[in-house]
């Protein structure tokens, strides 16, 4: 018996010691040296800073409004957010863009994504955060000047950006979020679903992808999940794991906070830019026209 405890007891401290070693370096990847010079000046934000005002103000229907201000010396930009607002309609979707700064096709279909979400059938409300990290889109750059991933920092929240996000959507509920990325590494387009009962959603919209003549992803390795047709089914309980792990990324956080229904879209850096702006924009409106579709059929 006191052998069957010892063991018992060995096994848990190799168990609780195993964890701590992938805690410790799962928090080594989301940190880079902070840099200490700008190595462009802001034009390239400053330049889609213009284009959405002009946007907005042909529309008496759209407003935008700065949520923060993210600052580094002589470095100043607001984080914005255009607003739609339905009174008519209940449902109330957010997208976000840019949380990594060398992932332009995000930031740069939001455009066309208002002018998608202004047409829908059912005129629903939306809030759309072009650029989440100013100064990495200006230079090109992943991180912000610190050196912080800020899509790793959604549970430590060090960053300015994590932060004015946090701010933000803090008590908030939306029927549908949608997190725009691009991935440098990968040969076709890829998305992410949080707590689902099943893939029929995503299915959709990689079908959609596929039919448009894309390549679709099938070999994208994350720590404890992997893509399969172009899909990574995230699970729950492995949201809470990357809790623990100090590596919360900002859909993570819309999945256990703000809402039922999270994606995340990835393109392939590797495509000329107007391709994944298409792939951006086609599968957000197949999102758009599935959980709106799917809320509908629940209602009735």
């Amino acid at each position: 018996m006191n052998i069957f405890v010892d063991m018992k007891s060995g096994f848990r401290k190799v168990l609780v010691l195993a964890i701590l070693v992938v805690v410790i370096c799962s928090c080594a990847s989301d940190h880079n040296e902070p840099f200490l010079d700008s190595l462009s000046d802001d034009k390239k934000v400053r330049d889609l800073d213009l284009k959405i005002h002009a946007v907005v103000k042909s529309n008496n229907s759209l407003s935008i409004k700065e949520i923060g201000q993210v600052t580094y010396g002589d470095f100043s930009r607001p984080i914005s957010v255009i607003s739609y607002q339905n009174k008519e309609t209940d449902c109330k979707t957010l997208i976000n863009a840019a949380i990594h700064g060398d992932e332009p096709a995000s930031a740069l279909s939001v455009i066309t994504l208002i002018e998608i979400l202004l047409n829908h059938k059912l005129k629903c409300s939306f809030d759309i955060i072009p650029v989440i990290n100013p100064w990495g889109f200006s230079q090109n750059i992943r991180f912000n000047k610190q050196g912080i991933d800020i899509n790793r920092d959604f549970a430590s929240f060090k960053s300015q950006e994590s932060k004015i996000i946090k701010s933000y959507i803090t008590g908030k509920q939306y029927n549908l979020m949608i997190d725009l990325h691009e991935d440098p590494d990968s040969k076709g387009f890829y998305i992410y679903q949080y707590g689902r009962p099943d893939t029929k959603i995503p299915e959709k919209v990689v079908n959609k992808i596929h039919k448009m003549g894309y390549p679709i992803e099938q070999d994208v390795n994350m720590v404890i999940l992997k893509t399969e047709n172009g899909i990574i089914d995230a699970p729950m309980w492995g949201l809470w794991y990357m809790r623990l792990t100090r590596q919360l990324s900002i859909a993570n956080f819309y999945r256990l906070h703000n809402s039922k229904e999270v994606f995340t879209i990835e393109t392939p850096t590797h495509l000329p830019l107007k391709d994944r702006i298409l792939m951006q924009t086609a599968a957000v409106r197949v999102l758009i026209d599935e959980i709106y579709g799917l809320q509908l059929k629940e209602s009735k």
